[in-house]
């Protein structure tokens, strides 16, 4: 029989036993006693504390592994990097500012506030990430957000214009970060960690040649590919990617643009590169950027047949997986810092302007601006987030379905036509059908007004078109058509209490119902349930009972031609008891009040 103890022993105590036991019937001879005082004992002793140590080694190594039992944060990241999870990290806070200015002509004299300007609460920074124009009514994506106020003086005569802009800021400032790349440092998949915590993001890495290079480029430097001895390194989600979505030029001479709803697209396509780079984030919070593994260089094969030198190419020279900056040069890479928790403030919080970078048209009255440009945030900051806890972190991986990175269901298209950036000219609505064998996309845009619009400009139509090619199924044929728009009107017919007054109560209904039906709050092709509408409307304080609710479909002159699908009459009054008050949409269609002061229509009676 084989001398040996069972593999089931995990403790001290448990192995001491068994040593004994196999002791007292393999070697009776060898000890007669084990007294805590004998040396057998003591033996014994030493050897089960040293397999006590290896079975709780044993069992840390396998708890480490496992996703439910890690302890180690640094278990949990590798876990994470092996199911192909990426870990966040802080997230900054946003909110909305009115940045305003006293002007004698908003036309001649309205600033621009450039992106980079940061704001403060005084504990947290806040930081401009687009151009704010007073001269412009409408932002880039068309939106209003001009205000102006004249100011007259106690005889009547106006001195001047309070003008107000909004826009967006988000927590953190973006700082540079300069490293000198010596012949020793590229090597293979050269990583550099960042020597600063609660990195949010990494806005641009370039390279420029020369290991002397002290001058930070300027902001713009980051985001050109243009610049001469300057090499602009692209982030991607693996380095097995080989294609990122940018801006088109037309043989160098500039991109290509066109107006759609109000505001200005710019063509884009997939363009190869080599010069790439991915992050990620180490269990102690500090962010690394990692570099693919080719030398971007060509080796010398001029003597071989052209195809012979393809051939070889493919391998002595595979750049697939990006190339290395190169040596004797200087990195500069531009990164946000900031954000967490602690960056979520209240309503009027940011009130000061910490560093302000802006270009004035009048330069006489740079002083006169300066002294009465003022900001407040009008919303509260929301959205700041620390990084992933543990527990989150543990989350992340359970419930982590890594992005297949293709169109395979017609949902899987709506979201990816929505990944695509809005300086591109993303949808307002999109809807997708699958059409005698085809993909159909429709599309509906909001004009300047906040009203569905159906024109479809070409360009939106070819930018859509290229940036799903790496994504749909190679036997997919997509079409992009125009989507369609159903005009609606209300009537209601209530009962009201007398004691209440008639306006406010009548002024309650109309906006609840402008509220239900907020084209924000609906998806194309989303069915509405009128009897949710009625029990919003019978909440309103004053309203004692509802007695009707119509609704028609508009159509003629200054209104969409499109009908809906569902039973009406000559008048186009929808009957809803055929589809159990249910407003149905095609996936090509949305419903709109197009004129709420004019198709809302309340009549009450007292009682």
């Amino acid at each position: 029989m084989e001398k040996k103890i069972s593999y089931l022993n995990r403790t001290f105590a448990d192995y001491k036993e068994a040593l004994i036991e196999m002791s007292e019937k393999y070697y009776p001879d060898l000890a007669s006693s084990f007294d805590d005082a004998s040396v057998a004992a003591w033996q014994i002793d030493v050897a089960a504390d040293i397999a006590d140590n290896l079975s709780y080694h044993i069992d840390r190594v396998y708890q480490e592994t496992n996703i439910d039992s890690a302890r180690e944060k640094s278990s949990l990241y590798s876990i994470a990097r092996n199911n192909g999870v990426k870990i966040p990290g802080p997230k900054g806070s946003m909110a909305e500012v009115r940045i305003s200015a006293i002007l004698s002509d908003p036309d001649t004299e309205g600033p621009i506030i450039r992106r980079g300007t940061r704001f403060s609460s005084g504990s947290q920074e806040f930081e401009l990430l687009s151009d704010v124009d007073f001269k412009e009514q409408f932002n880039d994506n068309g939106v209003s957000d001009r205000t102006i106020i004249p100011i007259v003086n106690t005889n009547g005569v106006r001195t001047g214009y309070n003008v107000s802009k909004l826009a967006i800021v988000t927590a953190g400032e973006t700082k540079v970060y300069r490293k000198t790349i010596s012949v020793s440092d590229v090597k293979p998949f050269m990583e550099v960690l960042l020597p600063i915590e609660n990195i949010m993001n990494i806005e641009s890495i370039i390279v420029v040649d020369g290991a002397d290079s002290a001058v930070i480029p300027s902001y713009g430097a980051f985001y050109s590919n243009t610049c001469s001895g300057v090499t602009r390194f692209y982030e991607v989600d693996n380095l097995a990617q080989n294609e990122c979505w940018m801006d088109a030029e037309v043989d160098g001479s500039g991109k290509v643009t066109s107006a759609y709803s109000g505001c200005v697209i710019t063509k884009g396509e997939w363009k190869p590169i080599t010069h790439k780079f991915i992050t990620e984030y180490t269990d102690r919070g500090y962010m690394k950027v990692i570099f693919g593994s080719g030398n971007g260089e060509s080796a010398p094969l001029s003597e071989a047949s052209p195809f012979n030198i393809w051939q070889m190419s493919k391998i002595l020279n595979n750049n697939n997986l990006g190339v290395l900056p190169k040596p004797n040069s200087t990195m500069f890479i531009l990164y946000r810092v900031g954000g967490g928790t602690a960056s979520n403030v209240a309503r009027g919080a940011i009130n000061r302007i910490s560093y302000l970078n802006a270009d004035f048209r009048n330069k006489n009255s740079v002083d006169s601006i300066m002294k009465t440009l003022s900001v407040s945030n009008t919303t509260p900051s929301i959205s700041g987030k620390d990084m992933p806890s543990e527990k989150e972190i543990k989350y992340y991986i359970k419930y982590h379905k890594s992005a297949q990175n293709r169109c395979v269901t017609i949902k899987d298209y709506i979201d990816r036509i929505l990944m695509l950036p809005p300086k591109y000219g993303t949808p307002f609505r999109v809807g997708v059908a699958e059409e005698n064998n085809k993909i159909v996309i429709y599309l509906l845009g909001i004009d300047n007004e906040g009203k569905l619009d159906t024109s479809v400009p070409d360009l939106l139509v070819q930018n859509i078109k290229d940036y799903l090619k790496p994504f749909r199924m190679i036997n997919d044929y997509v079409e992009i058509k125009p989507g369609k728009i159903v005009n609606l009107e209300f009537n209601v017919d209530a009962i009201i209490d007398k004691n209440y007054n008639n306006s406010d109560v009548v002024g309650k209904i109309i906006a609840t119902i402008k509220e239900y039906m907020d084209i924000n709050h609906h998806l194309m092709g989303e069915e509405i349930y009128v009897g949710d509408l009625e029990k919003e409307i019978s909440k309103i304080d004053g309203v004692i009972n509802l007695i009707s609710l119509q609704i028609i479909n508009k159509t003629g002159e200054g209104y969409s031609p499109t009908k809906v699908s569902q039973p009406t009459n000559e008048e186009g009054i929808i009957d809803l008891e055929s589809t159990d008050w249910i407003l149905y949409n095609d996936g090509d269609t949305m419903m709109e009040i197009k004129k709420p002061e004019e198709d809302i229509k309340v009549r009450i009676k007292e009682r």
